[in-house]
């Protein structure tokens, strides 16, 4: 009715944009959609759990401020408040779009399988404390990292020390010397390093349609608006983003490093040669 609705198996979230100007008018529209909502369920015997739902503000810190201090809704005899973070399919997101919570979340929840697997880790040899620091933390650490790959310096340094610790556990490298020659020794790029790769991973398969097409339909060839062949005929048009938080959305930087990135890498025909010569090159550029 008002509000743009998206489900992921028994997940669903309805999302409705407003400005500060019409504030008056949200409570009224996300009401009336909830309550569609809930006739709905009803008529098709699902059920609903108001005191489950959560209901979050995201916008500017500038823009959250001029908010009236009563912003409750009313569901189903609930009353919801807005909360300022909330778990969503493995992610916490917060109000200001920081990920500053899920990152102490994923740090913590890091560090604390990095101690235990330390505690084991003589059972073991080298390949397979890989293998297991891989799949148990690695993994964790990077899941869904194009979505809040924008984050602050200060949240990329505290993975970092998470990456670091799992590098010395595996190597043996001692807590004082420097930590390069063992995530040289691992073939593993730095943390801010291995989330451009993972964006230019996802960039490749946005422009050559491996990706759903609510993502590669993002993106706008420049050849395909300009029919001359110019030296940027494989670039992507570059989204008109004004604020900041438009500049941090995975489209805009997303263009920006594929328009940056050499040519020989978009060239190439499969997505497993530019995973390995991409990584390789970055490999050599940062321990030469």
């Amino acid at each position: 009715h008002h509000s743009k609705l998206e489900s992921y198996v028994d997940d669903s979230k309805i999302l409705l944009s407003f400005t500060v100007a019409n504030v008056d008018c949200l409570k009224q529209q996300l009401e009336e959609d909830l309550y569609l909502i809930a006739n709905s369920c009803s008529e098709n015997e699902l059920l609903i759990n108001p005191g489950k739902t959560k209901y979050m503000l995201i916008g500017t810190r500038q823009n959250l401020q001029q908010l009236p201090e009563d912003m409750t809704i009313n569901f189903l005899n609930e009353t919801i408040t807005p909360v300022s973070f909330a778990k969503d399919l493995g992610m916490t997101i917060d109000s200001y779009l920081t990920y500053d919570q899920h990152i102490t979340n994923l740090v913590s929840s890091c560090m604390n399988s990095l101690c235990q697997i330390n505690r084991v880790k003589k059972c073991f040899d080298k390949e397979a404390l890989t293998l297991i620091v891989s799949a148990l933390v690695m993994n964790k650490m990077f899941y869904c990292s194009t979505v809040w790959s924008n984050t602050s310096s200060t949240n990329i340094k505290k993975l970092q020390l998470v990456q670091n610790f799992a590098c010395r556990i595996i190597t043996n490298i001692g807590k004082f010397d420097h930590i390069s020659p063992g995530l040289r020794e691992l073939n593993w790029l730095p943390v801010k390093e291995q989330l451009l790769l993972r964006e230019a991973i996802m960039m490749y398969k946005c422009v050559n349609e491996l990706a759903p097409h609510y993502l590669s339909d993002l993106f706008t060839k420049r050849s395909d608006i300009h029919q001359r062949d110019t030296r940027s005929h494989d670039s992507l048009q570059i989204p008109l983003y004004k604020t900041s938080a438009g500049q941090r959305s995975f489209h805009y930087r997303g263009v920006t490093l594929w328009n940056d990135l050499d040519i020989k890498y978009k060239k190439l025909d499969s997505l497993k040669t530019f995973k390995n010569e991409l990584k390789r090159s970055m490999l050599e550029q940062i321990y030469k």
